[in-house]
């Protein structure tokens, strides 16, 4: 899904006639596809998109944001598309916005925050490796599955108010077409009254 948004990001960026650039990260940033115009370029973001696989496990988002700052010489959008379950980038994302346009857009799971009770199951971090058997009908477990989510959405609604970001949440059941044309024609909208 979040290599579906950006890639109608591209497109549509190229179509109006601006230049389009990549970043793709992991724990450091993987991979930078500098500014440019045309179909070709946009045709190479969206291959590296769909293709890319990270070489590394974790996430530091606060590292992308820095080096999308010192890639983009001029003012311009910046688009995240992220999970943004990360800690300690708010700074990075208030000194980006600074100085350009971000928008945020957060992709994630309904069953992230709403898991099914299922009795035992094993559950693994996809950046840390480790495992667990958890009971999922626990109240235990519930409870700090709720926690978890309340904490990580008052952070991260923190992290965009106090950077003046412009947040778009996307869910896999979606269609990201309709939302993002939705939400740019809503921004378009409210930047010209």
């Amino acid at each position: 899904l979040a290599a579906e948004a950006a890639g109608m990001l591209a497109y549509a960026a190229a179509m109006s006639g601006d230049k389009v650039g990549l970043l793709l990260f992991s724990e450091e940033v993987e991979r930078v596809i500098p500014l440019k115009k045309g179909k070709s370029h946009v045709s190479r973001i969206l291959r590296e998109v769909m293709e890319h696989r990270p070489r590394l496990r974790k996430t530091r988002l606060s590292s992308a944001l820095e080096m999308a700052g010192r890639v983009m010489k001029h003012r311009g959008i910046v688009v995240v598309v992220s999970d943004f379950i990360d800690e300690g980038y708010d700074v990075s994302l208030r000194r980006l916005a600074r100085r350009h346009d971000v928008v945020a857009i957060q992709v994630s799971d309904r069953l992230e925050s709403s898991f099914p009770q299922a009795g035992f199951i094993r559950l693994s971090d996809p950046e840390s490796g480790a495992a667990q058997v958890v009971h999922a009908n626990s109240y235990v477990f519930q409870r700090w599955l709720e926690d978890f989510h309340k904490g990580h959405r008052t952070d991260t609604e923190s992290a965009w108010k106090s950077g003046k970001v412009e947040p778009l949440r996307i869910e896999t059941s979606e269609d990201p077409a309709d939302l993002l044309v939705r939400f740019f024609n809503a921004r378009s909208r409210r930047r010209r009254a």
